[in-house]
């Protein structure tokens, strides 16, 4: 992105000083207003693509995080964050347009929902995972919120209360990592270290099939168009 220069990606500047953020994992709003970037050491950084500048960061504060907010490119408020995230893993946005919420996971189990609108962020659940989280994945009719982990459990959310909907075991031991939901929100599939792909009704957890054959690791799943 030309106006997300390597100066404002980078560096931090103010109170920080000059700090160089190593980012793991990027991703852009459904309205293509926003770009997302999560770093390794747990910093999330908000910035506005049309004019190239920051608006939120959240970065490690002694033993907290801050978050700091831009209503210009010089002036900046600050206030407590979430609790220190670890390595940021995955990140997705709503789908819908109107709005400019996303959510995160990270290694050390959470994951945080956010509103660039309000600068708001909400810790979904406690600790509900007790392993890295693999995958973060909104539903195409933004109702639900899937989430994965190495400690091998799906657990769906309800995306306007945050409450948990449903969660199963992946079982054989084996970590969970990529999500998908079909373009009708209907169905969920995931995927895990002993390579079978696991579909299941998004909305109860109602197991659908177990897809056998693969002989490595899977990567990525998607429905095809019609989620067929």
């Amino acid at each position: 992105v030309d106006k997300l220069n390597s100066s404002n990606i980078m560096n931090d500047s103010g109170e920080h000083g000059t700090q160089v953020t190593l980012f793991c994992i990027f991703a852009f709003s459904a309205n293509d207003h926003y770009l997302v970037g999560g770093s390794i050491d747990g910093a999330i950084v908000v910035w506005e693509l049309e004019s190239g500048s920051r608006v939120l960061q959240c970065m490690r504060d002694g033993e907290g995080t801050t978050v700091y907010k831009w209503q210009s490119r010089s002036q900046k408020s600050r206030s407590p964050g979430p609790p220190p995230l670890g390595t940021v893993t995955s990140i997705d946005f709503s789908p819908s347009t109107e709005d400019s919420v996303f959510v995160c996971g990270t290694d050390g189990g959470r994951v945080v929902w956010w509103d660039i609108a309000t600068k708001d962020w909400k810790i979904i659940g406690e600790d509900i995972h007790s392993r890295p989280v693999r995958n973060v994945k909104w539903s195409p009719d933004g109702k639900l919120i899937a989430t994965t982990s190495l400690d091998s459990m799906i657990r769906v959310f309800n995306s306007t209360s945050l409450e948990l909907l449903w969660s199963i075991d992946g079982g054989n031991n084996s970590s969970l990592g990529p999500l998908a939901f079909s373009p009708d929100s209907s169905r969920l599939v995931s995927s895990d270290s002993v390579f079978c792909v696991l579909m299941l009704d998004a909305r109860t957890g109602q197991e659908l099939g177990c897809f056998t054959g693969h002989e490595g690791i899977i990567y990525a799943l998607a429905f095809e168009s019609k989620g067929e």
